[in-house]
């Protein structure tokens, strides 16, 4: 665990936004979604900041439809669809606060 926290430190010191960033390989499709859903847990729990740019980035594209391969098979889904089978992620991401 402490090589994955030591990750996680550095992808939110030296990566702006990096839980934006993660979010693309939420898509199914990727065969990396359980990778980005760790990862973006991880990050989201150890940095308020992101959590809180991930919970605006699912606010303004969580519903977009985007279709994906998974085989031969087109399929359609959206982040917020996906998320469903991870309420882990959102938990920690609502409970982010913007700090004044």
């Amino acid at each position: 665990m402490k090589k994955y926290d030591e990750g996680v430190r550095i992808s939110i010191d030296e990566t702006v936004n990096i839980a934006e960033k993660v979010a693309v390989f939420l898509n199914p499709g990727s065969k990396s979604q359980n990778e980005a859903v760790f990862c973006v847990k991880r990050i989201c729990k150890n940095d308020n900041y992101n959590a809180i740019i991930f919970d605006r980035f699912m606010k303004t594209y969580g519903n977009v439809s985007f279709t994906y391969i998974m085989g031969k098979e087109k399929n359609s889904t959206t982040l917020n669809r996906e998320l469903i089978q991870f309420p882990e992620v959102m938990e920690i991401v609502s409970k982010a606060k913007i700090i004044t």
